[in-house]
């Protein structure tokens, strides 16, 4: 996961449980990263 921010991926699991699923773009903004991270850390989040 991103170097930047070790809690992003418990922010986005939280987030998909209350509304069903996180796009890009919303990860983006919630977590206040770059494309290139979020694309990386929703890509690791999702093979685990």
């Amino acid at each position: 996961m991103s170097d930047k921010c070790p809690i992003c991926p418990l922010i986005a699991i939280l987030y998909v449980k209350g509304k069903g699923r996180i796009m890009n773009g919303e990860y983006q903004k919630i977590n206040e990263i770059s494309k290139r991270t979020a694309t990386t850390d929703l890509t690791e989040l999702v093979s685990q």
